[in-house]
């Protein structure tokens, strides 16, 4: 069960409008990074079996997806894609990025892996954002799951591995069905170009680093409250509960040489993905200020990442 690759050309996508929405109407949904060609090459290659429309997700509202139609055909970036607010549940979706970036594709609106029966024309790249999203998530959802659960079955394997496109999406697939992916769901809400995954994800595990040593060393620091929040009695009150409830600073203190060794591994297999990435100097700070601002906002872990001012140091 779940997401099907099939191979990436018109012929498969006609093939599925055809055992699965044979007459029914099937909707396009592309972004400004398609060209008319391609249009017209998805509409010649289906439109003898099904009721056909397109719409440009960027600029049209997308309320007429839910008006009988069966089948959503997704032709579009994954920063287009990850900001789009669809129901996808009751649709069948092929998903055909249109650049290297699949890895949204792949995932629910709650960022966890998909196991609809949908369909994915893979690009011809790989996507080195999916290997640096699971080292930093397999160390989030460790400690989350050690907070809430008081047990982990998060695995850590922090050997060398042959990097192919088939190789990436075995690991991916091997992900259980409750693994959150805190990174895109920030990206999600923050507005930060799905490239950037790999600085977002060095960024955070950086963060919890800093807080683990802080633990150890007893130096934690807390953000001026009254000064982030000026007037805005909510976000007091959300911030004195978290500096009263102290889960996390126990667990660091209790499992302090485990977690930092895990957080250290994690962080060197970022930052070999993290220079494989084209990034401009002047997107670091930006992006470093989008997270915080996430940070002052969520009801999870990252409300620590906040609390403790760990992004001003």
């Amino acid at each position: 069960m779940g997401m099907k690759i099939v191979e990436r050309n018109y012929r498969e996508i006609a093939n599925i409008v055809q055992s699965k929405a044979k007459y029914q109407k099937v909707m396009l949904l592309y972004d400004d990074s398609v060209t008319n060609d391609e249009i017209t090459k998805i509409y010649d290659s289906i439109k003898d079996l099904c009721i056909f429309n397109k719409l440009n997700i960027q600029l049209q509202n997308l309320d007429e997806i839910y008006n009988g139609y069966r089948l959503l055909i997704f032709l579009c970036s994954a920063d287009a894609f990850v900001t789009l607010k669809i129901n996808r549940d009751e649709f069948i979706n092929i998903y055909c990025p249109t650049d290297e970036g699949v890895l949204p594709f792949f995932l629910t609106d709650e960022n966890v892996l998909s196991n609809q029966n949908d369909y994915i024309l893979m690009p011809k790249g790989v996507d080195i954002a999916i290997l640096s999203s699971l080292y930093f998530n397999r160390f989030y959802n460790h400690i989350k799951d050690l907070i809430y659960f008081q047990s982990s079955d998060t695995q850590f394997d922090f050997n060398p591995t042959e990097i192919t496109q088939h190789s990436v999406i075995e690991t991916l697939n091997k992900i259980n069905s409750t693994f959150e992916f805190k990174d895109i769901d920030i990206i999600r809400h923050a507005g930060i170009a799905y490239h950037l995954l790999p600085l977002v994800d060095y960024m955070l595990i950086t963060a919890f680093e800093l807080i683990i040593d802080a633990v150890k060393s007893q130096t934690l620091m807390l953000v001026d409250v009254y000064k982030a929040v000026k007037e805005d009695y909510k976000l007091v009150d959300k911030f004195y509960a978290y500096y009263n409830n102290n889960c996390l600073l126990n667990l660091i203190s209790l499992n302090y040489q485990c977690l930092k060794r895990i957080c250290e591994k994690s962080k060197e297999k970022i930052v070999e993905y993290l220079t494989v990435q084209n990034i401009d100097e002047s997107e670091i700070e930006l992006v470093l200020e989008k997270i915080k601002e996430y940070s002052k906002h969520s009801e999870d872990l990252m409300c620590y990442l906040y609390l403790y001012n760990v992004f001003d140091k």
